[in-house]
């Protein structure tokens, strides 16, 4: 095999195995948000990465006046909660994900219903798959010196991250993850999902890792 087709190989490889940041705003500027009731009422407020949904919980979204056109497969609200629609929700159960998908009553601030079906996309644990030695976020020389010592606080959480590397092998193979240890909202999935959505014809606003 000449130099030039490993290269090849290895360069598809990669492409084949990146992570795109799967971000809740979109490229024209429209925002959704809306109220979110969970029934019976949660025991406390709503986070991503923890266990606070109970069985046969039924979810309740009320949109905001302004979002009116809802043509959106993923989107967040303030509460926190991610919402996905259900031709997103059928790509993402095709793949590696450790997601609860909660069929949500969503309705426009008129009450009435939204045209597409959407569910709240729950992840009970976020992924320790920072990448601190590729990723460029605020006192990064501070981060790497304090790891390398094993003086860095294991509650410590990533700030101002510019630019995002994922650690693939503690990815673990997941095609959509929460990333744990950050200050970093946005989930990010795999080519796989993004593919999978694109011959689908699902618009989402994607950004290559790295």
């Amino acid at each position: 095999m000449s130099e030039i087709e490993n290269g090849e190989m290895t360069s598809n490889a990669a492409e084949a195995s990146r992570y795109y940041i799967l971000h809740h705003r979109y490229e024209d500027g429209i925002y959704i948000d809306g109220d979110v009731t969970f029934s019976p009422p949660l025991a406390g407020y709503y986070y991503v990465g923890q266990d606070v949904i109970p069985p046969d919980t039924q979810v309740r979204l009320k949109l905001e006046r302004r979002s009116q056109k809802m043509d959106r497969h993923f989107f967040l609200t303030t509460c926190g909660a991610f919402f996905v629609s259900e031709a997103l929700k059928d790509v993402l159960t095709q793949h590696h994900t450790a997601l609860d998908f909660i069929a949500t009553d969503a309705v426009h601030a008129n009450k009435t219903p939204t045209k597409k079906t959407y569910f709240l996309a729950h992840a009970k644990k976020m992924v320790k798959c920072f990448d601190y030695a590729n990723s460029d976020y605020a006192g990064k020389n501070m981060v790497l010196r304090r790891r390398t010592e094993g003086t860095f606080s294991t509650d410590y959480k990533v700030r101002g991250i510019t630019k995002l590397c994922i650690d693939h092998e503690q990815a673990a193979g997941l095609d959509f993850l929460f990333i744990d240890d950050t200050i970093w909202i946005d989930p990010v999935v795999s080519r796989a999902v993004v593919d999978s959505a694109n011959s689908l014809g699902l618009q989402l606003n994607v950004e290559a890792c790295g």
